[in-house]
């Protein structure tokens, strides 16, 4: 019995050498699902982590995006945030944030403090079921961030250059309206 236990542990250490990284690019993954794989301790509803999370004890910070936002949504939650090619994002912080704010400043130093960036964009609301595509780890892109307002609140935009060039097709699907 030993054995046999043995060898499905080195067979499962094995495998998972050929799927070094936890998220596959281009699939699926629901905010829930994201924070389990990335080991966040705290169990948090979907509206609590809003459009992106940090975690402290993971240094890890995914990104969640709904490119078109719904109509009936207040104005103050509708982020500019677009991809303007498929190797560069722009995005946009929580409201009420300036370039002294902890989350902001701890993502604009993200190049230095090692925080994990990934990016998860959904098209709309009413589609894939609230699940977002992964499209890899994000880079900031330096001296690229500048306070502005966005429906009267202050907010920080930047740029980020993804990892890995958004596939063309997923591309068009999430910017084609």
């Amino acid at each position: 019995y030993a054995e046999l236990f043995s060898d499905v542990l080195e067979t499962g250490l094995l495998k998972s050498n050929e799927y070094p990284e936890i998220f596959t690019l281009n699939q699926k993954y629901s905010r829930r699902d994201v924070m389990k794989l990335l080991n966040v301790n705290k169990d948090e509803p979907a509206q609590n982590i809003g459009g992106y999370k940090i975690d402290k004890q993971t240094n890890s910070c995914p990104i969640f995006i709904t490119y078109y936002k719904r109509e009936d949504i207040n104005d103050s939650i509708k982020y500019g945030d677009r991809l303007l090619n498929e190797s560069t994002l722009e995005w946009h912080s929580k409201n009420k944030r300036t370039l002294k704010s902890n989350d902001v400043s701890t993502i604009i130093n993200s190049n230095t403090n090692g925080l994990r960036l990934e990016l998860f964009i959904k098209r709309i609301d009413e589609e894939d079921g609230g699940d977002h595509y992964y499209l890899g780890p994000i880079k900031y892109i330096e001296g690229s961030a500048s306070e502005i307002t966005a429906s009267g609140l202050p907010a920080v935009q930047m740029h980020f250059k993804l990892g890995t060039p958004v596939n063309t097709t997923i591309y068009r699907y999430l910017t084609d309206k």
